[in-house]
């Protein structure tokens, strides 16, 4: 991860680079919480926030977690990525 002016890059939008180069529903990274974050896509369907909880994410199988798994999107429209606080516990980031 990147640092820029003493803290860690990170994204609030999507990352257009990756999402058009390795597809829609690829897997972007892990918020502090250590729960999986992915694209706007999910079974060939686009997400939106309404789909979403009040965390920005849902229960479900991912191509990487086929049994399920709790994980969030990053979405066109408000808020982004992170909802309402965190699904789980946040942990410490060290920069």
């Amino acid at each position: 991860m990147e640092k820029v002016h003493g803290f860690q890059y990170h994204y609030h939008q999507e990352p257009l680079y990756l999402t058009e180069e390795f597809g829609e529903d690829v897997f972007l990274g892990l918020l502090s919480d250590g729960f999986p974050v992915y694209g706007p896509f999910e079974n060939g369907t686009i997400l939106g926030s309404l789909d979403l909880d009040e965390y920005h994410g849902h229960i479900g199988v991912t191509s990487d977690f086929p049994d399920g798994i709790y994980h969030y999107h990053i979405t066109a429209d408000d808020p982004y990525l992170n909802g309402n606080g965190y699904y789980g516990t946040p942990g410490n980031i060290a920069q």
